[in-house]
């Protein structure tokens, strides 16, 4: 000590430092610890670092078909500001596929007598994405091992995440997974015994997936599906958002009146037992993939900042608290 109130001390590295002593009035927990007799200061050390833990989640995003991990940077930037002053240590990491990988990855499946019979199944067909889902949880895994894991598929990464969970990943990441919520994704494939069920575009990956692993399947996961209703599907020539919604839900659903988010209708949406959400006035993306960077259009989303809200208090806010 060089005087009551004031000593200096020596780090391990020959440092020098000068530490002052405070009384036990004042609020200040690591000038308090300075004080302390060293013997003492381990348990004071472990008390303090606990108070200050967040807890850790992260949210893996599962792109739609076609799409890539850039995509979804401005829907990574919303989410993370919307708890930027939070409690929360949130990340985000998406499934970083690349356009090749699509194509690379389905081209195989395109042969295979499976496909044409509409037997197709999860593994092997989506083997190339499955390895892109595990690259992300593994990042974050390796980040943080105690991080709790909500999946968000958008369109088909909405059951392609229903099926790397239940199909796919092993027992220790699935005790991780929290949450599975899923963006304007079809969980219902066309009706069968109908021209529809011959056409199915997932050829026979969703019937699958609804047969072995149906609904919420995963009793320890919540599961909520967010779905849009921005646009009724008509065969008005002079509405070719009306028009399109029209085609692409009539294959779907055998309804082309049907609304939805302009590409998937609302009843193929809905997934039993989870918490269907819809929210009104939602399309289903703002970018078209492109061979390059996606175009981007002005439309309002499930991840646009007047949306978001509708979903996020529902879903990741309520696991959060």
């Amino acid at each position: 000590y060089i005087s009551s109130k004031f000593r200096i001390s020596r780090g391990n590295k020959g440092t020098l430092f000068l530490l002052k002593k405070i009384n036990k009035s004042d609020n200040d927990i690591y000038a308090e610890l300075a004080s302390k007799p060293v013997d003492k200061l381990q348990n004071n050390l472990k008390v303090n670092n606990n108070s200050k833990e967040k807890k850790s989640v992260s949210i893996i995003i599962l792109p739609a078909q076609l799409s890539i991990e850039e995509d979804y940077e401005e829907l990574k930037d919303v989410i993370l500001n919307k708890y930027n002053n939070s409690n929360i240590n949130i990340s985000i990491y998406t499934a970083p596929l690349k356009r090749l990988d699509w194509i690379f990855g389905l081209l195989p499946s395109f042969f295979s007598k499976d496909y044409i019979t509409g037997e197709l199944k999860p593994n092997p067909v989506l083997k190339f994405y499955f390895d892109k889902v595990d690259e992300a949880v593994t990042k974050a895994l390796n980040n943080n091992p105690n991080t709790e894991i909500i999946l968000l598929g958008h369109s088909i990464g909405g059951w392609i995440a229903r099926a790397w969970l239940s199909e796919w990943t092993n027992s220790t990441i699935k005790s991780k997974v929290k949450n599975l919520i899923t963006l304007g994704s079809p969980h219902s494939p066309p009706p069968s015994n109908t021209i529809l069920a011959n056409i199915d575009q997932t050829r026979g990956l969703l019937t699958y997936i609804n047969n072995n692993y149906p609904g919420s399947f995963e009793k320890s996961v919540k599961y909520a599906s967010v779905i849009g209703s921005g646009v009724k599907g008509n065969l008005n020539i002079q509405h070719i958002d009306s028009l399109l919604a029209y085609t692409s839900y009539f294959a779907l659903s055998g309804d082309g009146t049907s609304t939805g988010d302009g590409i998937i209708p609302v009843e193929s949406s809905r997934l039993d037992g989870a918490d269907n959400i819809i929210i009104e006035n939602t399309k289903h993306s703002n970018f078209i993939p492109s061979p390059g960077k996606s175009i981007r259009v002005p439309l309002i989303w499930y991840g646009s900042n007047e949306i978001i809200d509708s979903w996020l208090d529902r879903t990741i806010s309520k696991i959060l608290n």
